[in-house]
């Protein structure tokens, strides 16, 4: 995979994923690094590829490992990107005042998440269940909800996040978004992880 310049599809894809990377740099990135990038943040490439791929490039001298100036940064966008998708939902939500019927999809979800349930009430769909953290302490987990219709197209995302998360830690969660079309199923996926302490 790192060796191909001209790949455009990923063998092993794989729908649930962390992303880490954003496109602040990418106009410095050579186009096959700015591929993978994409891959991964798309959830085309499994994180442990990924982090083979990034080991390559610093081993390589191809980067320099800056993770903590990246990881600030990358933060600092997520954070803005939660609160404007949050501005929506609360405007959808105002919009919406009336009771409608709730009704349930069917939801997809990997091991880290149990006891996921997805409905849509008021043009508005939630994805609620409970998370299990891995061997690693996070400050900030970012989850993403997307919803599908019934030809497996996206037709809209949402974004949560918990904080402080410890090893191996037991949370609830939640993730809405505004969206009032026809929809079959919804899919959750950690889309980033934060920690401070990371070198």
């Amino acid at each position: 995979m790192m060796n191909n310049q001209q790949a455009t599809s990923c063998p092993n894809c794989k729908k649930i994923l962390l992303s880490s990377f954003e496109s602040g740099l990418e106009d410095e990135t050579p186009r096959w690094i700015q591929n993978v990038f994409n891959w991964h943040r798309q959830g085309m490439i499994s994180e442990q590829d990924f982090d083979n791929f990034i080991e390559y490039l610093v081993e390589s001298r191809i980067i320099s490992k800056k993770n903590q100036e990246i990881e600030s940064e990358s933060l600092e966008n997520k954070n803005r990107e939660l609160k404007e998708h949050q501005a929506r939902l609360a405007f959808a939500q105002q919009k919406n005042l009336y009771v409608s019927m709730m009704n349930f999809y069917e939801s997809d979800h990997n091991d880290n998440f149990t006891g996921v349930v997805c409905k849509r009430q008021n043009n508005i769909v939630t994805l609620s269940g409970d998370y299990t953290n891995e061997d690693e302490h996070y400050d900030v987990v970012f989850f993403k909800l997307l919803v599908f219709d019934e030809l497996g197209n996206v037709v809209s995302t949402g974004m949560s996040k918990i904080v402080y998360v410890t090893p191996k830690e037991f949370r609830d969660f939640s993730v809405s978004t505004p969206f009032g079309g026809k929809i079959t199923n919804c899919l959750v996926m950690v889309e980033s992880k934060f920690s401070k302490g990371v070198d």
